[in-house]
């Protein structure tokens, strides 16, 4: 029984460190590329939302044909992330992502563009969302 026991323990422990999320390292920014969230100052609210990005280079002049990708975590444990993306952008290098606030409560957004040449950078965001 004291086997049977030490054994449970050993799979119950081996069981959590498999459902926890793998560290990834953190990017660090292209200073070449200019990525910034036009609308992340407006009070965020649960529900479809619209944000919005621009995307310069080095010199200021907008950058077409990359991806966006946007990724929120809420802080706490055991809810499933929302994304979304924008492809292409506009003349002067906006973005425009759909994306649903699911929860009230503290978001991580992670922004992440790539460059049609296939440079990339990326952004963190820690936020709140409130409800309606």
């Amino acid at each position: 029984m004291k086997h049977f026991l030490r054994a449970l323990l050993i799979l119950c422990a081996l069981s959590l460190v498999g459902c926890r999320q793998s560290a990834q390292p953190t990017p660090t920014p292209d200073p070449d590329i200019q990525l910034e969230w036009l609308n992340s100052d407006k009070p965020l609210r649960v529900g479809m939302d619209a944000l919005v990005f621009t995307l310069k280079n080095a010199r200021a002049e907008p950058i077409r044909g990359a991806v966006i990708e946007v990724r929120g975590d809420m802080t706490h444990a055991g809810m499933v992330p929302v994304d979304g993306k924008a492809e292409g952008g506009t003349e002067d290098g906006r973005y425009v992502v759909p994306f649903e606030w699911t929860m009230s409560g503290d978001w991580i957004v992670t922004v992440r563009a790539t460059l049609p040449d296939g440079r990339t950078t990326q952004r963190r965001y820690d936020v709140q969302v409130r409800s309606q």
